[in-house]
């Protein structure tokens, strides 16, 4: 790797470091932060929550409330998705690459009793998540780290599964990241994987996502083609996309109400905030309809 890629990593990590701090206290308004909750996105089956796909909807008539429960619900679906692929007993230790406050690593110790390392680069997350996991008293499952994935020392074949939610659309340099992840991964190890991605490496929409969220999204092809060239195999590939958008649907809903309060009717830094996340939230939701942007669940696993 050249010095020049290595300090642009270090500083991409830095970043997503204060933006994860900086964003704490409107998280916490959000989602209650606590050891049962989540900061990713969620999904819903369409079946159970018809009303949030039809187009006639007001999200906005539904109230704080009841969006805040929708958006619990939603990453609550997310995380029973992904960590249901370690539920078959042949998992001890898991990686949770991207943790930040810790509710899926919660979640996996809790339901499937499978020890779990959280690994963040913001210490604000690694304070919360290590207080989440003592209330949930998992203390001897759930092991929180401050750690940067391209600087981790783990043993070879320490881990028998990794799960990511979110995250790996932030590191960039996935060539590395996938030989880190085949080293530090037993044989027959699972990663699963639920993120974005862009639907090529030109489109103007990534400059836009990787600017607002501080990531390095990749195209799908980009991902399967770096995991496959250090030997994973694909078990499953699952295009969620139509499924997340309720998501930020309600996730705007929100910030116009919160926009229309008094509540910050003298506070200019918070209306500035808000204002500026229900665009980039809206222009995100667009940029799915148009097909600019996807989201995926993956299964991979490590064959040799």
């Amino acid at each position: 790797m050249t010095q020049e890629r290595e300090n642009d990593i270090k500083s991409r990590i830095e970043t997503i470091s204060k933006y994860y701090d900086y964003k704490r206290n409107s998280y916490e308004e959000k989602y209650n932060l606590g050891y049962y909750t989540h900061i990713h996105t969620g999904f819903y089956e369409p079946r159970r929550f018809p009303f949030l796909f039809q187009d006639e909807t007001d999200f906005q008539t539904l109230g704080i409330k009841r969006i805040k429960y929708f958006l619990f619900v939603g990453q609550q679906n997310l995380t029973n998705y992904a960590c249901n692929n370690f539920s078959n007993g042949e998992f001890q230790k898991v990686l949770d690459c991207g943790c930040g406050h810790g509710g899926t690593s919660i979640y996996l110790a809790q339901n499937y009793n499978i020890g779990v390392v959280g690994i963040t680069v913001s210490r604000q997350e690694v304070l919360e998540a290590k207080r989440f996991v003592r209330m949930a008293r998992l203390q001897h499952l759930a092991d929180i780290r401050l750690m940067n994935i391209f600087e981790s020392n783990f043993a070879d074949a320490e881990f028998d599964g990794g799960i990511d939610i979110d995250s790996f659309c932030h590191m960039g340099d996935l060539e590395r990241l996938f030989s880190i992840l085949w080293r530090i991964m037993r044989e027959g190890g699972k990663i699963v994987i639920c993120d974005y991605f862009i639907n090529k490496a030109t489109n103007d929409f990534k400059g836009m996502f990787d600017s607002y969220w501080r990531a390095d999204v990749s195209t799908l092809q980009q991902l399967l083609e770096a995991s496959c060239g250090k030997g994973f195999v694909i078990r499953n590939v699952k295009d969620m996309t139509t499924s997340q958008i309720p998501f930020w649907k309600l996730s705007i809903a929100y910030t116009k109400i919160l926009l229309g309060s008094k509540k910050i009717e003298s506070d200019q830094r918070e209306k500035q905030r808000l204002t500026e996340s229900l665009r980039y939230h809206q222009d995100l939701v667009q940029a799915f309809l148009n097909g600019d942007m996807y989201y995926y669940g993956l299964v991979l696993e490590k064959r040799v």
